[in-house]
């Protein structure tokens, strides 16, 4: 996907743009650069708590099984997917592997036949079916990551299917290396049409958690070493969990083996959270998730980094832009004034500030609060 965009952006068509794109933004800069925004971070807090309240508790207590007598646990939250979920858990009851595993599959209030497709698995040794009256793939990943008895942890998502032979090179690639995790890349199917996301293009090992950070932030697509996720959950009654995966699971890691075969579909389903995410104030998750993922790494003891520190710049910037952009001026205005007080709370904890100069000059913006600027930045740079 890197790859794909700096092609792209070679193009004399994309560096004619660019060049239009510099010029406007240093005439917005010009126009912009005194207008500081003067709202209480506070006031702009309680405001959006009034738009869409944040969850009061988030993060759950998470405590997993010791013992661990399988070789992989593979977890499955299964929503109102009764014309998919067949087909992705036969795709991993096929795999043919030499490693023991048992699939975890919570059916979370479902309005379908979804329990009903679940029960061809009945009479599997290798299939545990759970039930969960909430509709939230955050609490259903929490109860199978609590009832796991794998050494290792993948996440699949019910509308997605596993690619033949996968779990055999990831689980080989994870071990032969001693790694924490293992990445395949994937497919997107969307509208009939496949499309390619190599996540490398050929095998590599990253021991560097800023290298680790190009990866894709989806808690599916890996396997993980159980330890990871132990007093670590997926906040719950939010939009947006996998943001741990970049700002919680990848930091423990010490080891990643990254594999260039695309491992897995992902279907692109219309009404899944990433498409319609912008017409709903539920957008405003983006915030509330990460102040959960903040609180919860305080509690721990885990300080910020650069590495950290740049990641939270990226979320409040282009991540979260593409999810708020839609919403009146009020609420964008608000949300970069709450943005604008965490950055402030975690930079202060920064030890070795390393930023690029292109971080330094968009953390200038937050630290001045140049809401203007920072849209004029999202919309060009997103």
């Amino acid at each position: 996907m890197n790859k794909l965009k700096t092609v792209l952006r070679e193009t004399p068509q994309a560096q004619h743009i660019k060049k239009i794109y510099n010029k406007v933004c240093r005439l917005y800069s010009l126009r912009y650069r005194n207008c500081r925004l003067e709202k209480d971070s506070k006031e702009a807090i309680k405001f959006l708590n009034s738009v869409h309240p944040c969850p009061k508790n988030a993060n759950v207590p998470m405590i997993m099984k010791k013992e661990r007598m399988l070789d992989l646990s593979i977890i499955i939250p299964a929503h109102n997917v009764e014309k998919y979920v067949n087909q992705c858990v036969d795709s991993i009851l096929d795999q043919k592997v030499e490693y023991n595993y048992e699939v975890i599959i919570i059916e979370n209030a479902s309005s379908d036949k979804t329990m009903d497709a679940l029960g061809k698995y009945a009479t599997n040794s290798k299939v545990k079916i759970l039930r969960s009256e909430r509709p939230d793939p955050s609490a259903a990943r929490n109860i199978g990551l609590r009832e796991s008895k794998g050494r290792y942890i993948m996440f699949v998502d019910s509308d997605d299917y596993l690619v033949p032979g996968i779990l055999e090179q990831m689980m080989h690639g994870i071990l032969d290396y001693s790694a924490d995790i293992a990445v395949c890349g994937f497919e997107k199917l969307e509208g009939g049409a496949f499309y390619k996301y190599p996540a490398v293009e050929k095998e590599t090992v990253w021991t560097e958690t800023r290298d680790m950070m190009r990866i894709y932030g989806f808690a599916w697509g890996k396997i993980y070493k159980w330890e990871l996720f132990d007093n670590v959950c997926f906040p719950e009654d939010l939009w947006y969990e996998d943001t741990i995966i970049h700002m919680e699971i990848f930091p423990r890691a010490k080891k990643m083996i990254v594999l260039p075969a695309l491992g897995l579909v992902y279907r692109r389903n219309p009404g899944s959270i990433t498409a319609c995410h912008e017409k709903t104030v539920r957008c405003l998750d983006t915030l509330w998730v990460m102040q959960a993922i903040l609180q919860k790494r305080h509690e721990s003891g885990l300080k910020c980094d650069s590495v950290i520190y740049e990641e939270l710049l990226k979320h409040f910037t282009e991540v979260s832009w593409i999810r708020i952009r839609r919403q009146s001026q009020e609420i964008k205005e608000a949300f970069f004034c709450a943005a604008a007080y965490c950055m402030e709370r975690e930079r202060r904890c920064i030890e070795n500030n390393s930023l690029s100069p292109e971080l330094k000059k968009l953390d200038n913006i937050f630290r001045e609060k140049k809401e203007k600027l920072w849209e004029s930045y999202c919309k060009y740079n997103g």
